[in-house]
């Protein structure tokens, strides 16, 4: 298709060398070490397929929106709003949870699963509500949960 596009100079071999520059110039997302940082992942944008989304969640409301989206909206806020509160101190430690649990060993690794609750039904959150609030969302026998494989979401403080 891209040959069809750009010409036959663009070939599969091209394109993997220049994806290979690109990943030497800006490294793996795994060794991402920067702190009160936002990144809105554009799921909700029908171009997010071909590698173009537009963030839909850092648009305001409109008529017709996917019902997750607002939800996802509050959560930028929210994280924006701790950012600009919270004095940073001048080293990076992590911060543990405290977890809450039910018999049988299912909990929930963040305190504060209930305000996140809407979050449960959203797709695009389901890894994260698995991990971290496996009770409250009602996951604990939910084989989905345990096939899930992403980064770790972290607040740093």
């Amino acid at each position: 298709m891209c040959s069809d596009i750009f010409g036959a100079d663009i070939t599969t071999e091209y394109i993997t060398e220049k994806n290979q520059q690109i990943n030497n110039i800006f490294p793996a997302p795994w060794n991402y070490t920067a702190t009160n940082v936002v990144l809105p992942n554009g799921d909700y944008d029908p171009w997010h397929a071909l590698s173009a989304a537009h963030c839909a969640d850092m648009y305001p409301p409109y008529n017709g929106e996917p019902a997750g989206l607002n939800a996802t909206r509050q959560i930028i806020i929210r994280e924006v709003g701790y950012y600009l509160n919270n004095q940073q101190p001048s080293t990076t430690t992590m911060s543990p949870f405290t977890a809450s649990t039910i018999p049988g060993g299912c909990s929930d690794v963040d305190t504060d699963c209930q305000n996140f609750k809407d979050n449960c039904k959203n797709t695009l959150y389901k890894p994260f509500m698995c991990k971290y609030c496996k009770q409250t969302c009602n996951f604990c026998f939910d084989q989905q949960c345990s096939s899930f494989n992403f980064m770790e979401i972290v607040h740093k403080n």
